[in-house]
């Protein structure tokens, strides 16, 4: 017996304005992967890269996805990139 399509379905997390590590945490916990990564021009280090913030996602939050699918992640220091409820 096979299992429905429907079962190998997720939804996508929220990620813009987590850090990068709880981001990465939570993809990997709804059964997705981590696919490209862009830094931008203020995250320079390792530990900038460690306090950097999501501020865009692909696909976008609350998209039904195949499980395994890999998300793009962009992250940045400057909170202005943030959008403003994200900033909470």
């Amino acid at each position: 017996m096979g299992l429905n399509p429907g079962d190998n379905m997720t939804y996508v997390p929220k990620l813009v304005g987590k850090q990068y590590l709880p981001a990465v945490d939570l993809t990997l916990e709804s059964s997705l992967n981590v696919g490209r990564l862009h830094f931008d021009e203020t995250v320079k280090t390792y530990a900038d890269s460690v306090s950097a913030f999501v501020y865009q996602q692909r696909p976008a939050a609350s998209e039904k996805i195949r499980m395994g699918t890999e998300l793009t992640l962009s992250l940045t220091n400057d909170p202005a990139k943030l959008p403003s409820a994200a900033k909470k």
